[in-house]
């Protein structure tokens, strides 16, 4: 075998193998940033959310069944604890305080209600 055939046959195996990782890094930076998981996570970051949460608030969006869990952070209603059950209903104070933060929500005692 001449080292010209080895040079073809290793270009052979090599540009196939670099197509295929740069397909999968396009894949997973696709994920990573244009995705319904990545939005979440993003809005968690600038909120400044802790993993306590974050979880939390991934109990709720379980809870409700959301497609698109960033909805949490634009529409107050599914934090509501009046609307959950079971074990998120014990954690109604912890639902209250981060509703009130994500949406700058003043708590019903300080309305004046």
């Amino acid at each position: 075998m001449s080292m010209s055939t080895v040079w073809i046959l290793a270009a052979a195996g090599i540009v196939p193998v670099g197509v295929l990782l740069y397909l999968l890094n396009r894949l997973v930076h696709r994920w990573r940033h244009n995705s319904h998981p990545a939005l979440f996570s993003g809005l968690c970051r600038l909120h400044g959310l802790d993993l306590g949460a974050r979880q939390l608030l991934k109990q709720v969006v379980q809870y409700h069944r959301l497609a698109q869990p960033a909805r949490l952070f634009t529409e107050p209603q599914w934090l509501d604890p009046a609307r959950l059950r079971g074990p998120l209903q014990a954690r109604a104070a912890e639902l209250t305080a981060l509703r009130e933060r994500l949406f700058d929500l003043d708590p019903p005692d300080a309305a004046g209600g």
